[in-house]
């Protein structure tokens, strides 16, 4: 078979509507196309549907953005062709929709791909930078995402290192996007890529756990922005937040791993911040440290007991997960379940994530008749339910512009 009739022509159908497309069998065929020897020829009828993808088309959903993104990866001639973008306009197509995840799925692809050449002008880095500046004023908190990602993206890239090191750095910025948008928040002044109301949500958010090791490098410009990023009614539960945070702050200890990335991605600021308050907040006497440094016998004995416990309980899990799935099938099988029920919970999810559920539930249910019968419906309407736009929730003050800085007006409702 061709490419065409391997890839193009199923993937072309289905973004036409036609029936349901699975990833395996395709990606399985570009690295076939790959392995002998004509990846010129996939990278060229591929290049309409990459187009697409940087240009964020509505026509696109969950499965055909995913394996398009699977080919990318596999096509050694992507990195160049998108070295060659304007990654600026990519990023305002799609800050139309502000899909996060999606965009960041998309630079991921592009920076780990073969050939891709580590250069982004100049001009893109002042683009981004303004349009980060005056998310305050004119952005919203889904576009604002986009731009901190292209921002994130273009100051990698554009570091004076090898890329094998660009790659690492944008890989643990990946794996730590969710807190590097507090970040980016306190920076730009807006609430950008997260649902708070306003900066007092954001910073009792940055107690979860997970943020504690990293609080070093965002409480200090919290506090000392504090003033400028809430109202005058905020500022007695701003100073309570903070307080609750320096505590915590104060008896964790920091975790150095985002040093590096965060004084490259706000070099000025983080310089600033450092210089006002160079000595790191953990405090803890050196005896209390060598006691967590020591294990006795009996702390290692309890680690094995609940390492094996652990184990079993994954085991188990893993065979409630196997019978899951025969019931759910059985299920269907015997219509015991209301299909209204199934397609009512379907499409009361979000619209970022209503189409990899569905992808997974066609996945497993393909093969059944049920499924079958009421597939095509069902998948168009969690077409349309994607392509809802899901509206953010933003501090509702008003902002005016004086100056060269925006300012909030106390006076208007």
């Amino acid at each position: 078979m061709t490419i065409e009739e391997k890839i193009i022509e199923p993937l072309q159908r289905y973004i036409d509507g036609a029936d349901g497309l699975f990833r395996f069998p395709m990606t399985q065929a570009a690295r076939e196309v790959v392995r002998y020897g004509d990846a010129s020829g996939l990278h060229r009828q591929m290049e309409p549907f990459y187009e697409m993808w940087i240009e964020d088309s509505p026509r696109l959903d969950w499965t055909s953005r995913s394996i398009i993104g699977d080919i990318a990866q596999i096509d050694p001639l992507f990195g160049a062709w998108a070295s060659r973008q304007d990654l600026m306009k990519m990023a305002r197509a799609w800050a139309v929709r502000g899909d996060g995840e999606g965009m960041l799925t998309l630079l991921y692809c592009v920076i780990h791909s073969k050939n891709y050449e580590p250069y982004c002008g100049e001009s893109t880095y002042e683009e981004v930078t303004e349009e980060l500046r005056y998310q305050r004023v004119n952005g919203n908190s889904s576009s604002g995402e986009i731009y901190a990602l292209l921002h994130a993206f273009v100051t990698i890239v554009m570091s004076p290192q090898r890329f094998d090191r660009h790659q690492d750095l944008f890989q643990l910025m990946k794996m730590h996007w969710d807190f590097l948008r507090h970040v980016y928040c306190v920076m730009t002044g807006s609430i950008i890529g997260l649902r708070f109301a306003n900066f007092i949500s954001l910073a009792n958010n940055l107690k979860n756990a997970k943020y504690r090791p990293y609080l070093h490098l965002v409480y200090w410009l919290l506090a000392d922005n504090a003033g400028s990023l809430c109202a005058i009614k905020q500022q007695e539960g701003m100073a309570k937040a903070l307080s609750a945070l320096h505590d915590i702050m104060d008896s964790t200890e920091p975790s150095h791993e985002l040093d590096e990335l965060c004084q490259m991605l706000f070099p000025e600021e983080v310089k600033e911040m450092l210089t006002k308050h160079p000595k790191p907040p953990y405090r803890q006497l050196a005896t209390e440290v060598e006691e967590l440094k020591v294990e006795n016998s009996e702390l290692k004995a309890e680690r094995s007991v609940l390492k094996d416990k652990l184990s079993t309980l994954a085991q188990q899990q893993e065979e409630i997960t196997r019978q899951m799935a025969t019931e759910l099938q059985k299920a269907f099988v015997e219509d015991s379940i209301p299909y209204a029920e199934i397609e009512e919970e379907l499409l009361q999810l979000p619209p970022s994530s209503v189409g990899s559920v569905f992808s997974a539930l066609n996945d497993m249910l393909g093969g059944n008749d049920v499924w079958h019968k009421h597939y095509k419906a069902l998948r168009a309407k969690v077409r349309k339910r994607e392509k809802e736009k899901e509206t953010p929730t933003v501090d509702a003050r008003q902002i005016i512009q004086i100056g060269d800085s925006p300012q909030y007006d106390e006076n208007k409702e």
